[in-house]
């Protein structure tokens, strides 16, 4: 249930954070030889701004600095936006609500240049699943594909991300588990995202998130040689 994180880089883009009450805790580590100062910033739904008396993370040489942001996003849905001198990797653990509070994971991610393939929401009677989608930089813009497992297959439909903030991006009720396929558009800038899955059950609040991979760029091909077997029954 731990998601990958991005390779170590000055600058980290930790996508998915849900809203929503409970406790809202980053990670950050440093990859280099000596301290680092990590600026941190959220990228949320009114736009992007620095954290009061949170913007500054201090990480010793080899070890993790933690930083609780439960209060500083006000419980909104957002990204956090990590720059520093030297290389660092970074999650967030998310804690939800109730009694038997559930705990999720997110991490520093790359953007969704080729796409990205979510399988496995679900949605329908307690059961809620979104796309948190940011755009750091410039405006993006992404087309949104549902696909059942049975049944007819839905239009896919755009979603704009205003540049320097977060969307979330409520996915439609559908009969069984059913996979989201999410592709840049043409003039997009730079578009993250994250994954958040939900059932209220009693006592609490079941929570699962995860950053969008990039959609696979190779694939091995095993070697080709001329056979007449090829062809032969």
């Amino acid at each position: 249930w731990l998601p990958v994180s991005a390779a170590p880089a000055t600058r980290v883009v930790v996508p998915g954070v849900p809203g929503g009450g409970g406790r809202r805790e980053l990670y950050v580590a440093s990859a280099g030889g000596s301290d680092t100062l990590v600026e941190v910033k959220a990228l949320t739904p009114d736009g992007t701004y620095a954290l009061k008396d949170r913007e500054l993370v201090e990480v010793p040489a080899g070890s993790v600095a933690t930083l609780d942001l439960s209060s500083a996003i006000g419980g909104q849905p957002s990204a956090l936006l990590l720059t520093s001198d030297t290389p660092i990797v970074a999650g967030v653990a998310v804690t939800g609500t109730g009694k038997k509070s559930d705990v999720a994971f997110t991490a520093g991610a790359a953007p969704i240049d080729l796409g990205s393939v979510v399988a496995d929401n679900r949605t329908g009677k307690k059961k809620s699943s979104r796309l948190l989608l940011t755009a750091p930089d410039a405006a993006g813009k992404v087309s949104v594909q549902v696909l059942p497992r049975k049944g007819e297959t839905p239009e896919p439909f755009e979603v704009a991300v205003t540049g320097s903030h977060t969307k979330e991006v409520k996915l439609p009720k559908v009969d069984g588990a059913f996979a989201v396929v999410v592709l840049p558009l043409p003039g997009s800038g730079p578009v993250y995202g994250g994954r958040v899955m939900d059932e209220s059950v009693k006592g609490g609040l079941l929570l699962t998130a995860q950053p969008l991979a990039s959609a696979r760029m190779w694939a091995l091909v095993p070697p080709i040689t001329e056979s007449v077997a090829a062809v032969l029954p």
